[in-house]
């Protein structure tokens, strides 16, 4: 299933800088005629100012490694100039993700070694995401977003969740050959109390499940 980029950001509450923005300079990220930089997709900034994600494309198959170095030194520099009011800066700092959109796989290969290598600026960090655009929207695949540390899977049932289920359900001890397992009074720390057929049964268990 594809997502919309840019409304899975809006329904966590983040905030694009270029459209409610009221304390930073952007002019670093923006060409003469007010246009936003070749590359740049969008910022988005969390509604406690203490997160900031940078979201550019590789629409030209460019080099991983030189599109990290770029946007790191640029933002560096916004880190550094962006406002008069330090603290404001401060808050995401040091909590600052580069969201990197491509559509080469042949690039998938070279951020893998990069990651590794921590050559680059640590001025943020870097997560990478293949894309397609439709109608003129940024869509990525749910897998993707998963990538994102505030995305959260929403539970949806279906075939996949009950072959799921059924599997958890085949690891668990049998509970009319190992009752004893499910009896409330063993169940509290430090209580547990065994006899020897019923740590036979436990062991045979365990070498099963092996």
């Amino acid at each position: 299933m594809n997502l919309a980029l840019n409304e899975i950001f809006e329904n966590k509450e983040y905030k694009s800088l270029f459209y409610e923005n009221k304390q930073f300079d952007l002019s670093i990220f923006k060409n003469k005629d007010n246009t936003l930089l070749a590359g740049l997709h969008d910022i988005y900034i969390s509604k406690h100012g203490d997160e900031l994600f940078v979201i550019v494309y590789n629409e030209n198959n460019k080099s991983i490694i030189d599109i990290c170095e770029e946007w790191d030194r640029r933002l560096s520099m916004f880190f550094n100039f962006g406002s008069n009011n330090r603290e404001s800066l401060y808050k995401f700092k040091y909590n600052a993700i580069l969201i990197v959109l491509d559509k080469y796989e042949t690039s998938i290969e070279e951020y893998s070694v990069q990651s590794s290598m921590d050559t680059m600026l640590n001025v943020t960090r870097k997560i990478y995401l293949n894309y397609i655009n439709e109608d003129g929207k940024i869509q990525i695949d749910e897998k993707e977003a998963l990538k994102l540390p505030f995305y959260n899977k929403k539970y949806r049932g279906g075939n996949e969740n009950n072959v799921l289920l059924e599997h958890l359900k085949a690891l668990m001890p049998n509970p009319e050959k190992m009752s004893f397992l499910y009896d409330e009074n063993n169940t509290k720390r430090g209580q547990r109390k065994f006899g020897d057929e019923q740590h036979k049964l436990i062991m045979e268990w365990l070498e099963d499940e092996d």
